[in-house]
Order: structure tokens, then sequence, then C-alpha cells
């Protein structure tokens, strides 16, 4: 599983990597010999490891890369359909055998899909929700957010071993094991691609403050916007993704929706008029107020 953080950032970035592991209970010698105790592996023969993403960054890629990638190493994961792409964005690393308890629980049919259920279901826990929105960039971590992160490993290839069973137990073949890695790898499949670029994504912000839009017969946007103000207010939208990817802020950070309209209804030609405007204001538009009064001025 992974914890990534996307509140002051772009495109986000993965802070941690839980990883769980289970090895056969250890051999016994026997009459001088190693005789192997194996029994039916569980939550006792585990190993739980919290990886720090940010100071070892740079090692992930050469040593968990491969057991990634690994067609003979499966991997269980809660649904990947985020981590896939996380995983290729921020290392390089693909995921290769994976089995989805998320998608073998809409296989089974399951009230949910969420990991919280098969953590009742199968482990008899509540799980904790107290940090799904925490600042995963913390170190050290705080004994409660380390907690938090191994259970979301720490019990997933017991429910495996019991989504399994499930899965056997059904005769159609699109309720099988076969069926939900055919699924899993279609997951895999997954690639990253940059968030794109909307050119007509100033639309969508065009009712900020107290200003309203509708869609006409012919499917256009109409505002109470002049033509002149909602020039200014694409070039602003426009100035605002530059900066945020070169940044690498959140849009939001950079400009609010709401303060970008605020500028382009006024227009302002110098950087007084432009402070009078929004209070406070945000960081990078102080910072590069003169690129906003150029591109207003262009628009």
């Amino acid at each position: 599983d992974l914890e990534a953080h996307s509140h002051r950032t772009f495109a986000g970035f993965v802070c941690l990597v839980q990883l769980s592991i289970r090895r056969p209970k250890s051999s016994a010698a026997v009459g001088g010999q190693q005789q192997s105790t194996l029994a039916t592996p569980d939550i006792a023969t585990g190993y739980d490891f919290l990886i720090d993403a940010l100071s070892l960054r740079h090692a992930i890629p050469t040593h968990l890369g491969p057991v990634l990638a690994s067609p003979h190493v499966l991997k269980v994961m809660h649904g990947a359909d985020s981590d896939v792409p996380w995983l290729q964005r921020d290392f390089g690393c693909y995921i290769v055998n994976l089995f989805d308890t998320g998608r073998a629980s809409r296989a089974l049919k399951f009230p949910s899909a969420g990991l919280a259920f098969l953590l009742r279901k199968y482990a008899g826990i509540e799980a904790e929700k107290v940090h799904q929105l925490s600042d995963w960039r913390r170190r050290p971590l705080l004994e409660d957010m380390r907690e938090y992160a191994v259970s979301d490993t720490r019990y997933l290839l017991d429910i495996y071993d019991q989504l399994r069973l499930e899965l056997n137990e059904h005769s159609s073949p699109e309720v099988s094991i076969a069926s939900v890695l055919d699924r899993s790898k279609q997951v895999c499949l997954i690639r990253y691609d940059k968030v794109p670029f909307r050119p007509s994504g100033y639309l969508t912000i065009m009712d900020g403050g107290r200003r309203r839009h509708n869609t006409n017969k012919n499917n256009k946007v109409t505002s109470e916007l002049s033509p002149q103000q909602e020039s200014a207010l694409k070039a602003l939208y426009d100035w605002r993704d530059r900066t945020a990817r070169h940044e690498d802020e959140s849009t939001q950070y950079v400009c609010s929706n709401a303060a970008l309209v605020r500028i382009a209804s006024n227009r302002p030609v110098t950087v007084a008029a432009l402070q009078r405007l929004v209070n406070p204001l945000p960081p990078l538009v102080m910072r590069r107020s003169q690129e906003i009064l150029d591109a207003i001025k262009a628009s």
C-alpha cells in the first residue's frame, strides 16, 4: 500500500510504502537434520515494513522495483488503481502478478468492496479512518500513524487466503481466482499520464463569487462576465496552471477560483490595485504579480 501527499503539490507524491510479507515458520532440527515445521501460514509468521519513500526515494527503484515486476512473486493489494500509476510516476516501478482484493470483493458481490469491510469480515477488526487525510510527509511519524499505516497491509495476505477459499467454492468461471487475476492484470496495465491541461477549464469557474453561468441551447456557456473580463479569466487560468506545474503547487494554493474571478472582473493594471482586490494576497500571486498584470493586459 502507499500513502501519498497531494495538498501542496500539483501532481502529488508518495511519502510511505507499506509492505507486509509472510515467511514460513522457522525450521527445527530433528536428528541433526533441518526439518521444516511448515504450517498454514498466518499473521504470526508475517513481517511488516514501513519504507520512507522520501529519504529512500533513490533506492526504491533498485531494491523494490525488481520484486514488484517479478512474475514469480504474487503481490496482494487492495484497490490498486491509484497505487499502480503512482509507483510508475515516482519510482518507475511496475506491478506484475497482482491479486487485487477489491476486484475479488466485486467478483464475489460483497455488500462493499472496501478494505474496511474485508477487515471486519475476515480479521474481526474495525478499520481506523482518523489518518486518511493526515500529512504523511511528517517525520518522525507519530506512533498512531505508524500503526494505522501497518494495519493497511498486515492482514491482506490472510484476507487473500480467505478470498481464494470463497472463490474456489463457486462453479462459475466469472467468479474464480482466474477471473480475479485477469481483472487484476487490467489494473497492472493502468499507465500514469501527466494531468492534462484543459484550455476550456476556466469555464467551470465562471460562476465564482456572485456570478452565474448557464448553458444555452447551442451548448455555449453564458455568464455575467463581459468579453474582456472572460478573456482575462482565461489568461489567468492559463497562468495559474503553468505556475502550479512549475512550482509543484496545487492550483488552489497558487490562487483560488474566487480570487481568479475577482481579479479578472476588475482587470487591475497596477500591483497596488491587485493587492487591494485579494486580501491576503497568495504568496505566488504576490511574487509573480507583474506576470499577472502582463497576462491581463495581453488578454
